[in-house]
């Protein structure tokens, strides 16, 4: 094997079980092949584990109807510029939400929140990447948004974040990518997700998916 010559690994959590090691919310066994110098493995997902969401509960959970159209809180170390431009960020993000145009949505609302980072944007934001499968941000979003909002969360928004996370848990299967050698960027159907080695699973949905990883 040459010095360009790398083996890429992808395997759910019930096979890490079956080679002896603890496993929790078993998935689907994928079709895992070894591709040298190129890092693709294809991935197909049939379904999802028994465990990935909660007994009686096997359909999935629908996800909230509407974004959160509470524009953000103002924060005054932002310019009153930003914040005027913050808040038509937000209501074009609200709009595009409305007509199913998530990405759109996502786009505005990233926009918003780059200019006005308040924790009340990142629900929204979480709602448009479950949307646009982007499973697993949408879990990182959503755990961004407790920590952030704290307190001020009213209980009526915990709840449609437990619902959230529910139907994301229901919907996906948890997968292992190892990479053997130095760091690389890991790329799930042409969407970066993280550098190796990665500090958590990936939440991939029912069907193909590409994962690749490269220097």
């Amino acid at each position: 094997m040459n010095s360009r010559q790398r083996r890429c690994f992808v395997w759910s959590a019930d096979v890490g079980a079956a080679l002896g090691r603890r496993a929790t919310h078993l998935g689907p066994v994928l079709p895992c092949r070894t591709v040298l110098a190129g890092f693709v493995v294809l991935a197909t997902i049939l379904h999802v584990g028994p465990t990935a969401a909660k007994p009686g509960r096997g359909r999935a959970v629908p996800a909230a109807r509407a974004a959160d159209n509470t524009a953000p809180e103002d924060q005054s170390d932002v310019r009153p510029d930003a914040r005027k431009e913050a808040g038509a960020y937000f209501k074009r993000g609200v709009a595009f939400f409305k007509e199913a145009n998530f990405q759109a949505a996502l786009t505005q609302f990233r926009g918003a929140y780059e200019l006005m980072p308040s924790y009340e944007v990142l629900f929204n934001l979480a709602l448009c990447e479950r949307r646009l499968f982007f499973y697993g941000r949408a879990m990182r979003t959503l755990t961004q948004y407790l920590m952030e909002g704290g307190a001020r969360i009213p209980p009526d928004r915990r709840d449609a974040v437990a619902r959230e996370v529910e139907g994301i848990r229901a919907l996906t299967s948890p997968v292992a990518v190892i990479v053997e050698g130095g760091p690389a960027t890991v790329l799930v159907d042409e969407q970066p997700v993280g550098q190796t080695p990665l500090s958590e699973l990936l939440l991939l949905g029912i069907g193909k998916h590409k994962v690749r990883a490269e220097r």
